[in-house]
């Protein structure tokens, strides 16, 4: 038997347990199933498609496979759908019924994917080449805890390697970042014990370091995890502080800056360019405007929002970039001088789910991972 033949299949549940990891504790259901509207949370999944709607990706035949999971940027059904009756000639209810024949499980993505680092938001700002990237509006800090573990010499970089592999450590641009003191441990085995170091019924003394890392909310189960696994003793102890330091902020859209300034016009020609918006889905713009622009604010996904046009008025920033605007948001808009670039929900959400399924690829290298409805 092969190795392929007779390597575990990965679970959905283990998929979706991944993603919540990638995002700020607060922001995410305790429930790993929360956002699961089709299929069972322990099937094998044989095949990860990402589509900005489920309705995309079931179109382009993407579910004709038994065992995918689909990992959508918009829910299949709302609450609001079972307050009528489940019929298959309904478009939602049609579209569940060739989801479930085919054994087909559909994640909705949580809006944490969308304010976090390195998440939708930021994926869409890169994706048209901004520079000096910051949060619009914040809608939270993540919070930041010290891990001290007590190590034996001989094993402390392997330790520290482990630990800094899942995550702790990382401050700003710098990753394994941590401190070490050195001292003498002591412990008496018991009849009980099963010591790596010293005798059983025999004081021992050890020279140890006491190395500290800082661990954000997010990574601390998964380092504690890796650190004890690495650690040789059978009970390694280890101690976790909350630690007041301004955390990780995270929030809702990004400014940036330009290469250089740009009409309207040739910014939504360059936006149509960069996102490969055909003649049928062009970015549009409300109201037009004869301004130069060398910042930009962009917000992935549907509906600006008053907060959004509140802080990009309030930064001084004149124009906005979209995934779907409403009547509101364009009077909004107007009334504050904030100029609107609707580019469509999908093309909003495309790098985001680019960039999630790379990290999936990372995470489950033997899984087929595509992404479907980019236009």
């Amino acid at each position: 038997m092969t190795y392929l033949d007779s390597r575990r299949d990965v679970t959905v549940a283990e998929i979706i347990e991944f993603i919540n990891s990638l995002v700020p504790v607060q922001t995410y259901s305790a429930a790993f199933d929360s956002r699961l509207q089709s299929g069972s949370a322990y099937d094998p999944a044989k095949l990860i498609v990402l589509s900005p709607f489920p309705f995309h990706a079931v179109q382009n035949d993407a579910s004709v496979n038994d065992r995918t999971l689909l990992i959508t940027a918009q829910p299949l059904f709302s609450e609001k759908f079972f307050t009528s009756t489940l019929r298959s000639d309904h478009p939602t209810g049609a579209i569940l019924e060739e989801l479930i024949r085919h054994r087909t499980a559909v994640y909705t993505l949580p809006i944490s994917l969308t304010e976090m680092r390195g998440g939708m938001d930021d994926a869409l700002a890169e994706e048209l080449g901004l520079t000096d990237i910051t949060i619009l509006f914040p809608t939270g800090v993540e919070r930041m805890f010290k891990l001290a573990l007590f190590v034996p010499i001989n094993s402390l970089e392997e330790v520290r390697r482990a630990a800094g592999e899942a995550g702790a450590g990382t401050i700003g641009g710098y990753t394994f970042c941590s401190f070490e003191a050195r001292g003498i441990g002591t412990f008496l085995p018991s009849e009980q014990a099963n010591p790596f170091i010293g005798q059983v019924g025999k004081m021992e003394h050890t020279e140890e370091a006491r190395l500290e890392l800082r661990v954000t909310e997010r990574n601390l189960h998964n380092v504690i995890k890796a650190a004890l696994a690495a650690h040789p003793y059978e009970e390694a102890v280890y101690d976790i502080y909350e630690i007041k330091n301004p955390g990780n902020e995270y929030g809702r859209g990004r400014v940036g800056a330009l290469n250089r300034k740009h009409t309207i016009e040739t910014l939504v020609s360059q936006i149509n360019s960069v996102l490969r918006l055909d003649a049928f889905q062009q970015a549009r713009c409300w109201p037009r405007s004869n301004l130069e622009i060398d910042v930009l604010a962009v917000c992935s996904g549907y509906g600006v929002g008053e907060e959004a046009l509140f802080a990009a008025k309030t930064r001084g920033v004149s124009t906005l970039i979209t995934g779907g605007c409403t009547a509101q948001d364009q009077f909004l808009a107007q009334s504050v001088g904030i100029v609107l670039i609707d580019i469509g929900f999908s093309p909003s959400v495309m790098p985001g789910l680019q960039r999630i399924a790379s990290l999936l690829r990372e995470k489950f290298e033997d899984m087929e991972i595509v992404c479907a409805g980019q236009n």
